[in-house]
Parts: structure tokens; sequence; C-alpha cells
């Protein structure tokens, strides 16, 4: 399989959010032939790719499908043919004849397909392959670690891309000295991230995750006589230590050689072409077609009156934690509390905590999405050292369980969709709702109104703010003076201008499917519950967006715009832009700080956000990582 910026890539399979069914639920009316097309898709997709074979069906021979060679895939860059074709097919289908699933599903292909051919102009320049939060030395461990094994079969096939790897890694070099070569490479702080990590892999060896896992998954398999599991572990380990460890010791030795090569110092839009790039980035990052500026826009405005509702309501860290300090039985208790959502998911949940030697410091948590065959598996990782105390370790997994990604997945999974969604993914959404989830559910914490409002706030600011710097530094060019001005109009403290602008410059992107994709929820709630006043109802809202998937904003509010008429004989969702946001219209704020500064409120409340704003952001804007569901 190549490796392309399209969503359908060997490497992330793992965390590509997977839906079940091979048929779709039969309805009144479409078009079969339409269905056809999409299963198709999906047939094609995984039948041409190992990886993502392995992770989306569990019995493929009952399917109908025919098992992929065992391969890592390719790395080449620019072949839309294939996406084309599809895309052309897809036109050729009346819309106005399918089903109103059938016509989401068009929708949803149509956009993912268009984004994914205006990608590829980028990606041969743009696709860091060694990226210390979502690149492929990074991926590897966390497949191979979460491989499972069905059979004997699926044991030599992993120990087949477990040999592999070396030259895949090699390959991958030889990609990124070529972008080097022109100017497009890690900057210094995200090659001694990278790094880091790799250092910390390849120090443990006899210990290694990938040797002791492996020998306990071997032992447990019943179908494998005593010498074939001896032979199976012997044979793994001297893989691992005499050739996996050391083709990661040589990818940082031969980046190494290549530090300094990035031709810019600052944000993508230094590069001749960048902006462009990072425009198509951001529709694809944040599910949504709407402008930078609208999405500055957004998040700003947000940021702003989270500050101004601190201020006003006095609300700060009380230091209450969360009583519950065990994770399952966190998810347990989270599961229970669901009162502001349909039923209709699994909270069946397995959860662990990750091998030290294998954890990023970008992820505290993530939820691992089961094969469409096997719905019933699903299974949370936590990296425990980036938790920091109890509350931390609620809003983690209220994110990543319930009412989060494993609660909207398998919400989903029960609306039996076509097997093509399993292959497309919209990282705004998903990653939005989670975010929505995690920020809703503290009602539920038993923590104090003031330390969850608290909580609340500060979540928001810490994932949009940065999304403002991200695009402001990539998209307009914005120098460290820029973004220490940006910040004092946001009314927050400009000691965190520096690591902001690192942050932006260093991985682009990084919390836009978070920032950006929470914005975009909170914004429709606050319109809709304006809207509806005493007749919103929190379930049905929540019943609206699960509908349907994860899709582009733009779908998910034309499906509120079409609730809300039926519910008001005609009228849509309010569009104005003081009524984003329920505490304060942007415009009165100078007004109110001056009133507030008067009589000291503001500077002494305003200096306390910003103090720990600081170490916010230094915490917080490690926990999340977009490639991770």
């Amino acid at each position: 399989m190549k490796y392309q910026t399209r969503k359908i890539t060997a490497i992330a399979m793992v965390f590509i959010l997977m839906f079940p069914g091979i048929h779709t639920k039969a309805e009144e009316e479409g078009d079969k032939e339409f269905d056809e097309f999409l299963t198709d898709i999906f047939a094609e997709t995984v039948e041409s790719d190992f990886l993502s074979m392995h992770y989306t069906v569990k019995d493929y021979g009952s399917m109908g499908l025919a098992r992929p060679e065992a391969t890592i895939g390719e790395i080449e860059f620019g072949d839309t043919e294939e996406l084309q074709e599809y895309l052309d097919e897809l036109h050729s289908f009346d819309y106005d004849k399918l089903s109103k699933t059938q016509q989401h599903d068009y929708i949803i292909l149509e956009r993912d397909l268009e984004l994914s051919i205006e990608s590829e102009k980028y990606a041969e320049d743009y696709t860091e392959l060694f990226s210390p939060v979502d690149g492929v030395s990074e991926a590897l461990i966390t497949n191979f670690t979460e491989f499972i094994f069905y059979s004997k079969q699926d044991v030599d096939d992993y120990l087949t891309l477990i040999e592999e790897t070396p030259e895949y890694l090699e390959k991958a070099l030889e990609v990124t000295r070529e972008q080097a070569s022109r100017g497009h490479f890690l900057t210094s702080n995200a090659l001694d991230q990278l790094q880091e990590n790799i250092a910390k892999f390849t120090a443990e060896t006899e210990n290694n995750p990938l040797v002791v896992d492996f020998a306990t998954d071997i032992n447990a398999m019943d179908e494998l006589s005593a010498q074939e599991k001896q032979d199976y572990i012997k044979r793994n380990e001297d893989l691992i230590l005499n050739h996996y460890i050391p083709a990661y010791q040589h990818v940082s030795d031969e980046l190494e050689k290549l530090r300094g090569s990035r031709s810019v110092s600052g944000g993508l839009c230094e590069y001749e072409d960048g902006a462009d790039y990072y425009r198509v980035f951001l529709a694809t990052e944040t599910s949504s077609s709407k402008s930078p500026e609208e999405l500055m826009d957004l998040c700003r405005t947000m940021v702003i009156n989270e500050i101004y509702k601190i201020m006003s309501q006095r609300y700060d860290d009380t230091g209450e934690q969360v009583k519950t300090s065990d994770a399952e039985e966190t998810l347990n208790y989270l599961a229970d509390r669901l009162q502001d959502y349909p039923e209709g998911a699994n909270t069946e949940f397995t959860v662990s905590y990750l091998d030290p030697s294998i954890t990023n410091p970008n992820i505290v948590a993530y939820y691992l999405t089961p094969c469409i065959d096997a719905t019933d598996v699903n299974v949370i990782r936590v990296n425990d050292s980036a938790i920091n105390d109890t509350n931390d370790l609620y809003m983690t997994l209220s994110h990543e369980g319930f009412p989060g990604h494993q609660y909207q997945i398998t919400w989903f999974l029960n609306t039996h969709p076509n097997p093509v969604r399993s292959v497309l993914s919209h990282g705004g959404y998903t990653e939005g709702w989670a975010m929505y989830t995690e920020v809703n559910q503290l009602d539920y914490s038993g923590l104090s109104r003031t330390q969850r409002e608290y909580l609340k706030s500060m979540t928001i600011i810490g994932y949009m703010a940065p999304c403002v710097i991200d695009i402001g530094v990539n998209v307009l060019g914005w120098t460290l003076s820029d973004v220490a001005n940006e910040l004092d109009k946001m009314y927050l403290n400009s000691e965190i201008a520096q690591d902001l602008y690192n942050e932006a410059v260093d991985t682009p992107g990084r919390l836009l499917n978070y920032g950006c994709g929470l914005a975009q929820f909170l914004a429709l709630r606050y319109r809709a519950e304006e809207t509806l006043g005493d007749d919103f109802d929190p379930v049905e809202f929540n019943r609206v967006l699960l509908t349907y998937g994860d899709r582009d904003f733009e779908v998910v509010e034309s499906d509120l715009n079409e609730w809300v008429s039926r519910l008001t004989n005609g009228q849509t969702l309010n569009t104005e832009s003081a009524n984003l946001v329920p505490y304060i219209a942007i415009g009165g704020m100078e007004e109110s700080r001056e009133n507030n500064m008067k009589y000291g409120i503001f500077a002494i409340g305003g200096f306390a956000v910003a103090a720990a704003l600081v170490l916010w952001f230094i915490i917080r804007t490690k926990k999340k990582n977009p490639f991770t569901a």
C-alpha cells in the first residue's frame, strides 16, 4: 500500500476509526448499486493492504475478502488516479435518488476524496515520515504492540513484518533525505523529541515490550505446541534485538546527519506553497470548510469569553479531586452516567497501562477501535506517567471512553453503516466530540461548581488558544512578537508566547483536531440552546450529532437545522456571531476590562489566570495526539 496523505494508509490503520458490517442495513428506499459501489471501495482498500485488513476484519474469509500479502507497504506520493476514478464513479450516481443515509455517505465520501486528491499535490514535500508525534517510527511500535494473534498464520505474518521493518525504515529515510535536500525537514526541537523517544525505546532490550508482550501472547495460544512456542519466542527476540532495535538506532543516527536542513525558521507559510498546503491540511484536520480566519475568530472569541467567565464568576482551582483513582473504576463510573446521551453504545472495555519504554510524551491515552466483526473488543491504553491527578484521569477517560470515543464509535456501530466508513475518518469531528463530552462530563464528577467550571474553562482555553496561534504562524506568518501581541489581545500572559510559537513551528496542527473540533461543537450547542430555549433536550441534540457518524461540521449543522426546523416550524440555528458563546459579546469586552481594572478585579484575576496557564500549557498540550482516537 502506498504511503499517502489520504486517510487510507498502512501505518496509521491502528488509529483509524472502524465501523462494523459488510452488508449495510436495508432501507425502504435508495440505490442498491450505490451501496455495492461503497462496499467495493472498502473491499479494494483492505484487500490491498495487510495492516488495514488485520485491524479492520478478524474473520476475513467469512466475509468473502481475500487476505493480502503480509507486508508493511510502499512509500509513494502523488498518485491520485484511483482516487479520481472513485470520485468520477461517485458522481455518476443520481444524488436525489439516494436514501437519506446514502446521501450522507455520498457527501462524506465526496469531500474526503476531494481533500485527499488536493492533499496529494503537497504530499511529497510535507509528509513528515519521522514526525515525533505521528511518524512511522511511532506508529510501527503501536501497530506491533497492539497486534492480535488469532491464528498461527497471524504469528508468521507478524514476524514477516518485524523482519521487513529495517528495510521499510531505510526507504522512509531515503524519502526524508530527498525532502531535506529541498529544505523540508524537522526542526531541531522536533528532532530532539524524536531522538528522545527512540532512545527510550531502544534502551530496553530483553525487557522490551515487543519481546515480553510477544512471549506472553504466544504462550497463551492453545493451538501451538510447546516447541512451536519456544521457537517463535526465540525468533522474535532475535529479530527485535538484532534487527528491529538497531534499525531504530540507525534512524536516529541518520536523521542527526540531516539536522539543520530545514530551509525556513518559521511557519509553513515561509515555504513557497506552504500556506496553500496548510489550508488543505486545516480543512482535513478540522472537518470544516471554514476559512483559517473564521476558525481563528471562533476560537479567539471562546477563549476571551472563558477568561471573562473565570474572572466575573471568580472561578478558581480549589484543589478538589475526583474520588476515583483507578482507571477501570473510573470508566465504570462514567459508563453509569450517560443520561445526557441516547442509549445504544457498547460499554464493555479492557483498560491497561502502557510500558514506559513505548510511551510518547504527546499521548496520555488512546482508544483502540475493534475489528468490524469483533465489536465487543474495546481496548483503552493509558500512559500513567502522563496522568497528573485523578481529575486528569477522569477527564482523559471521559475523552477516550464514556461518553467520548468508545461511546461515539460503538453507538455508530449499532446503526450498521456501510463498511466504507471504516476507511474514512474526520478528526475534527471525532476529537471534537471527545473534547466536547470530556468538558460536559465534568458535571457528573462530584466536584464543586467552582472547580468544575474552572476545569472546563481552562480546557477550552488550553486547547483553543494554541489553535489561534498555530493558524496565525503557519498561514499568516506570525513572528514571536505577533504571537505575544495576540496573547495580549486574548488577555493571556505573553510568558507562554515562546512555547506556543515553538509548538506551531515544530509540530504544525497538532491540536487542530481538538481545539477547533471542540469550538465547533460548543458553538453548535450554544446556538441550539439559544434557539430552542426551554425546548432544548440534550439527549435529542446529542442524538443528531451522533447520527450518521463522524462527518464534516457543515453536514452536522445541516442535520441540526433540520431538527430545529421540525421543532420550531421552520426556524434554524441562530448565526449571529455574538450568540456563538453564552457569556459576553466580544465587542463589550474592552468596557468590561476597563470597569474591572478600575476596581482592581481584572488585574488580579487576569494575572492568576495567565500564571496558571503557563503551567497548564506545559501539562495539557501533551495530553492528546491527533493520530490517536
